[in-house]
């Protein structure tokens, strides 16, 4: 009786483990379909789709970033820091509005007297109008490469003043890879394709990669109402392709730094390269 009911005992131990491991893997499959659900979504159809929906949109919610970065090898997930601090999440929506609106006069004004615009000689108020302004203000690249950082979120850099920089691939972008031939994709469901051109075939899909930079093409194309180069790149595992310009950025590509004074916060710097 007593070897009986060990057996009923054991079987009935397996039976549970078993369950319970078919639970744990139909948990996992699960949890594999919706992250590949997500990744197959079309980052320029997204595009497309916001950009016929900008009036739904506040400014305050077009980035959405988590506020800590979580660590995967061979991706640069994306971070914003800078939401943790009303003060500075105020600034940051008030030059968001200005740059919608293309207002110079607002936007020299939130820079500080000294901002630094390249590693040359050039820096101060006046020689950042000249660079980025000129005769045709409303035309100026800094309108939407200043729009895409802001939404690339970004860290605390100091403390002394108190600073923060967009976006996050430049300061978090890990030290294993060469920031002069590596580049992170900034979107998810991001697809690579075999020709320089939203028809082109569909390779893979990527979604905050690390990828090699090849790049940029000569082709540009404008999709949603934003126009970029097509940028030549290679993954990580070897398959080489082009992604649409908005979602790449290189490490030492445009960042923004901005710090926080006593008349309040300011653009401190504003450059690229290394």
């Amino acid at each position: 009786m007593t070897r009986i009911f060990v057996v009923l005992c054991l079987v009935f131990c397996f039976t549970q483990c078993t369950n319970n491991q078919s639970s744990d893997d139909a948990a996992e499959q699960a949890r594999l379909e919706a992250e590949k659900a997500r990744a197959e979504a079309d980052s320029l159809k997204k595009l497309l789709e916001a950009s016929n929906n900008t009036s739904n949109i506040s400014i305050s919610d077009k980035a959405g970033l988590p506020a800590v970065q979580v660590k995967e090898v061979g991706k640069l997930n994306p971070v914003d820091e800078g939401a943790n601090d009303p003060t500075f999440v105020e600034f940051r929506n008030n030059l968001k509005a200005a740059i919608e609106r293309k207002d110079v006069d607002y936007v020299l004004s939130q820079c500080h007297e000294e901002i630094k615009i390249s590693f040359g000689a050039e820096s101060g108020v006046k020689d950042f109008q000249t660079m980025w302004f000129g005769d045709k203000p409303d035309e100026s690249e800094f309108w939407q490469t200043m729009s895409k950082i802001l939404d690339l979120g970004g860290t605390w850099f100091s403390e002394t003043p108190v600073t923060f920089v967009a976006p996050y691939i430049f300061t978090t972008f890990p030290d294993e890879y060469d920031a002069f031939t590596h580049a992170a994709i900034t979107g998810q469901g991001v697809r690579l394709r075999d020709k320089p051109t939203r028809s082109g075939k569909h390779l893979s899909t990527l979604s905050y990669n690390i990828v090699q930079w090849q790049g940029e093409g000569e082709r540009h194309e404008t999709i949603g109402g934003e126009t970029y180069p097509w940028v030549k790149v290679k993954t990580l595992d070897g398959t080489e392709g082009y992604i649409f310009g908005k979602y790449v950025h290189s490490p030492i590509g445009f960042r923004a730094g901005f710090s926080k004074y006593d008349e309040g916060w300011k653009m401190k710097f504003f450059v690229a390269g290394d």
